[in-house]
């Protein structure tokens, strides 16, 4: 899922940790039906048929059921996926044991490659072998669209069961490109933050309620930080200083996207790092470290006496961290928490998720089977409570069933999972997934969260400088793809 080329070693180890950390009622068609018989009954006097008409309808009807019935294709077929998870993974099989279950003749072979680069090269060279990988995961989108990969799935999307499926926003969207359908989401995940309930109880701190500020952040880590009892407010992290700081331009209405981005994301793009408002807004989370003292980066970690994840150890109030951690937190830290959205700013609330693509290849052998197995993972009731069950995802609906199921998940027991439902609600997809330049766009911030906050650099002085670059990189992919 982390695909910072700044941090390549440190990306692979989060990306790998957390995926192993890690449809719609059919009563509808009734309804419609007796609302239909309804308006018929009401409105008699005005719709009267006629025999014609009838006769017409009648004629239809018969000429309908005289065409033959396409019958499945059930010769037995064995499809590959390539992930990221290990091949061997007994908990990624539940899933292709019950799709396996509903459909007897297609058998799921799982394949494990590292994400990014690794996963394009395996899938090139089961092309070359004349062994097409089936369907593959990617923590990228326009590059596998670009090289011809991926197939379009516009077509597919004809199927009656896919229709039916009921996708919340933002789910499809990151994944269309000049009106076509390229990838469905593997699996959605989101942003929040983790409290310490001890430290905040211990200090009369009120947990955060789900619509608060920034402001309130910062003035909560304030009372939080006691560092003669060795406790801060917040706890440094990269997936902090990478991910929250890149939502503060957004949250407070200086940039039109997370991630410093402005335009549709589709035709316009523009990187507006080093706009004053927005490098006003990454200065203020700088502040924390080097003017509040309520975050400590590493260096300042050594000089306190203490050393590696703070929050872990009870000596930071405040982490900030994605929600497929959520089951190995719980079995990890021994004091209270619990979790909160990302804050507010002065426009709106706003945090970041991750949802991955997840294509079919367009030299696949068996396209349709694969198809099944994608729509299956992705646009049915039973296969997202399975997803949910076993890698953490978010739901990827607001169908009650699927809903209600994620509220009573033993993995989110004790915890506010309204408010990690609510998270999911106001995340904006990771934009650097999915547009041109996505890659620069993701090196520069991940320089700003690491290295500049390791150095303590001024907003002022790491943006003007990283800018043009990073706008050039965009431009180059938009006329790339033109």
């Amino acid at each position: 899922m982390f695909k910072r080329s700044a941090l390549k070693p440190i990306s692979f180890v989060i990306a790998f940790t957390l995926v192993m950390l890690v449809a719609a009622c059919s009563s509808g068609n009734n309804n419609n039906a007796k609302n239909a018989a309804a308006n018929t009954k009401e409105n008699t006097t005005n719709t009267a048929v006629t025999s014609n008409d009838t006769a017409a309808a009648n004629n239809e009807a018969d000429n309908a059921a005289a065409e033959p019935v396409q019958e499945v294709d059930k010769t037995p077929v064995e499809i590959s996926i390539s992930t990221w998870v290990p091949a061997d993974s007994p908990e990624w099989h539940k899933i292709s044991d019950a799709f396996t279950k509903k459909y007897p003749w297609i058998t799921v072979k799982w394949l494990f490659n590292d994400p990014g680069p690794n996963t394009i090269k395996a899938v090139t060279q089961s092309i070359a072998a004349g062994e097409p990988i089936d369907i593959f995961w990617n923590p990228t989108f326009v590059d596998v669209v670009q090289q011809g990969l991926a197939e379009d799935l516009t077509p597919y999307l004809e199927d009656p069961e896919y229709k039916e499926y009921q996708f919340s926003k933002g789910i499809l969207e990151p994944f269309q490109y000049q009106g076509k359908q390229y990838g469905l989401s593997r699996g959605n995940d989101t942003f929040i933050f983790f409290y310490n309930k001890d430290i905040l109880d211990k200090y009369g701190i009120d947990a955060p309620k789900n619509d608060w500020s920034w402001t309130d952040l910062v003035d909560m880590a304030k009372q939080a930080t006691h560092p003669e009892d060795k406790v801060w407010g917040i706890a440094n992290d990269v997936i902090l200083t990478i991910f929250a700081g890149a939502n503060i331009a957004a949250s407070n209405g200086h940039s039109d996207h997370i991630m410093d981005l402005n335009g549709d994301l589709q035709n316009t793009i523009t990187y507006v790092g080093n706009d004053q408002n927005v490098m006003d807004d990454h200065q203020f989370m700088m502040d924390w470290v080097s003017k509040d003292g309520i975050m400590l980066n590493d260096k300042r970690v050594k000089e306190a006496g203490l050393e590696g994840d703070i929050f872990a150890t009870g000596h930071a109030a405040f982490y900030y961290h994605v929600s497929p951690t959520i089951p190995g937190f719980k079995s990890q830290w021994k004091f209270k928490w619990d979790i909160a959205p990302t804050p507010k700013g002065t426009a709106k609330q706003v945090g970041t998720s991750f949802n991955n693509p997840m294509f079919l290849t367009k030299a696949g052998k068996h396209k349709d089977q694969a198809f099944q197995f994608m729509k299956f993972w992705a646009a049915t009731v039973e296969g997202q409570k399975i997803l949910m069950d076993i890698g953490g995802s978010l739901p990827n609906s607001t169908t009650p069933e699927i809903t209600d199921h994620f509220k009573q998940m033993e993995t989110y027991k004790g915890l506010n999972v309204d408010a990690l439902l609510y998270a999911a609600s106001i995340g904006e997809v990771d934009p650097t997934i999915f547009i041109p330049g996505g890659a620069e766009i993701s090196a520069t911030n991940s320089g700003w969260g690491t290295d500049a906050f390791q150095k303590e650099t001024s907003a002022y002085d790491y943006f003007p400088t990283v800018a043009d670059k990073a706008n050039k990189a965009i431009a180059d992919a938009m006329a790339k793809m033109k």
